[in-house]
């Protein structure tokens, strides 16, 4: 039977292919190669030697090449994605470090705009507190503003792209 089958592989997430494959029963063409997976109850090494003999007492002309543990090879196939994700998070934290600086930056610039009303207030008997807040109040809505937006927009373009809401 010949069909086509759409499947993507850890190296491309991000399509889906079109492979032609052919489909013919085990007992028409013997496999080149299988795999067995195998559940222990400790460390693989001591296993080996029995998986050996049981696959030798099926049929003495079949090797077995090789016994490794499955953490090994989800390691070895997930090894070039894991690299992948760790430079991507690694431009997202310089992203971000970008965005709090340049936001330092500007509640700084609007802080110094406002120094002399600051010493007015001050001069006229406003305290300390009653300053921090007036500050705090006027650089923080905007902050919170543009967070509460941004969320929502991350909220309704996952629903959009069909990823859970947050």
């Amino acid at each position: 039977m010949i069909a086509t089958e759409k499947r993507t592989t850890v190296y491309q997430e991000m399509s889906r292919v079109d492979a032609n494959m052919a489909y013919r029963p085990v007992a028409q063409v013997a496999p080149q190669a299988e795999t067995i997976a195998v559940r222990t109850a400790g460390d693989a090494v001591p296993v080996e030697a029995a998986i050996r003999r049981a696959v030798a007492a099926l049929d003495p002309q079949i090797a077995v090449e090789q016994v490794e543990p499955m953490r090994e090879d989800f390691t070895k196939f997930l090894s070039y994605p894991r690299f992948r994700a760790l430079v991507l998070a690694g431009f997202a934290e310089f992203a971000l470090l970008l965005a709090a600086i340049g936001l330092e930056g500007v509640l700084a610039q609007m802080v110094a705009q406002r120094t002399p009303e600051v010493g007015v207030r001050m001069a006229l008997g406003a305290r300390p507190a009653a300053i921090v807040r007036l500050i705090a109040a006027d650089g923080g809505v905007p902050v919170l503003a543009g967070l509460g937006a941004r969320l929502l927009a991350a909220a309704s373009l996952g629903a959009v792209a069909g990823e859970p809401a947050l």
